[in-house]
């Protein structure tokens, strides 16, 4: 992945399904970088290289993020991807913060496992400013990765959220 396509190392991996997230993602991207231009993100259609393996480099900007933001809709629940990647974040350590990408009543969330379960889905048009604060803490990892050994879990503390903005089209 090349450095020079940030302003700063990148704070946020954006993960979504394509199917039916993508254009939700795509707002909260404009959204974050016109309102917190300090919060450097990385998503794939932004920053993906050509000629390059494209899991390789979702890889290495997992390895650099302290944050994992999930747009959660029907496809992200049921997408293989979505789920290797916050796999592979939890593993690295990145906090992983799920964002409602549509109407409360379309999410299946007993197709999650129970740690997303029980987790926080921030709910844009009413938490933003709380989300984005957030985003710009320095929170610790909920893990911390130890090769050959174990996954340490560590405190993370449970979280709320941010305001308006709207999930219905």
């Amino acid at each position: 992945m090349s450095r020079d396509r940030f302003s700063g190392t990148p704070r946020i991996f954006l993960s979504y399904a394509r199917k039916d997230g993508e254009e939700f993602a795509t707002r909260l991207r404009n959204r974050l970088q016109t309102e917190q231009p300090e919060i450097v993100l990385w998503q794939d259609r932004a920053e993906m290289e050509g000629g390059v393996g494209w899991w390789k480099q979702i890889e290495e900007a997992l390895d650099q993020v302290r944050f994992l933001v999930i747009v959660m809709t029907p496809a992200a629940m049921q997408s293989e991807m979505t789920r290797k990647e916050w796999r592979y974040a939890r593993q690295r350590g990145v906090n992983v913060y799920p964002v409602k990408g549509c109407r409360e009543e379309e999410l299946d969330y007993a197709s999650l496992p129970n740690w997303m379960r029980k987790a926080h889905f921030f709910d844009l048009d009413k938490e933003w400013e709380t989300f984005v604060n957030y985003l710009k803490s320095d929170r610790q990892q909920g893990r911390r990765f130890h090769p050959g050994r174990c996954w340490k879990p560590v405190y993370q503390p449970a979280c709320c959220g941010a305001s308006p903005w709207s999930t219905s089209g």
